[in-house]
């Protein structure tokens, strides 16, 4: 019987120490990529798709109430290759000086992770229309008067007359109804590009409306009726 233990015991015991773990050897550094990227591609292009050289493009992130991620500028095939971003929501702003005019778009875009968006954008396409009545000051409309459509941004309180003229994008004259209109101009894309109104006979005798702008939207009409003391 203490033979059987004995016998026993010295198997139990060469497997025990006779058998080794395999130790499973892990490299120094592992390094784990996830894609959590995309990247944009914007080309600019005018109403016939021909491609828009030297157009502005911004890009916002719109989570952070438009914070400024990227500006750059279309190459002679109107493309700007904005690179990658991380997957979210954003808007482009595209701007572009056509004929003297300073024409842009403002959209939203999402970017997925592991693709490449690409966005064809005319911002010539937004375009609105300015009707205005100028009458005078016992609201009879005022006929053969000019009218001067400023950019709101390029204009000042202060400016003279040549240097109003000078920023003018297009100028019109009253009918006998003291009407005039300006059709397709540049409409707001979030930028405030409003209008000023300069009203004028000759460089002696205008009148520039500074605290009055005028917003265009895209496709719309807006009318104004204007009190010109001149």
């Amino acid at each position: 019987m203490k033979m059987k233990i004995l016998i026993t015991l010295l198997v139990a015991s060469f497997f025990f120490f006779g058998c080794k773990k395999e130790e499973i050897k892990m490299p120094d550094n592992m390094n784990v990529t996830l894609s959590s990227s995309g990247s944009l591609k914007v080309k600019v292009v005018d109403i016939s798709n021909n491609p828009l050289a030297n157009a502005k493009v911004i890009i916002n992130q719109a989570a952070t109430g438009g914070y400024k991620l990227f500006e750059g500028t279309t190459d002679n095939t109107g493309l700007c290759n904005v690179g990658a971003l991380l997957e979210n929501t954003y808007n482009y702003v595209a701007e572009v000086v056509y004929n003297n005019k300073k024409y842009g778009e403002n959209q939203y875009f999402q970017i997925i992770a592991g693709h490449e968006k690409n966005l064809e954008v005319c911002p010539l396409t937004n375009v609105g229309k300015l009707s205005v009545t100028a009458i005078d000051l016992s609201q009879n409309p005022i006929s053969n008067l000019k009218v001067a459509l400023i950019p709101y941004f390029d204009a000042g309180g202060s400016m003279s007359f040549t240097a109003l003229t000078n920023i003018a994008i297009q100028t019109e004259t009253t009918n006998s109804e003291g009407k005039v209109s300006f059709n397709d101009i540049p409409a707001d894309y979030g930028y405030y590009s409003g209008y000023l109104l300069l009203f004028y006979y000759d460089s002696t005798h205008y009148q520039f409306i500074s605290n009055q702008a005028h917003i265009v939207t895209k496709n719309n009409e807006t009318s104004a009726t204007v009190t010109v003391d001149l």
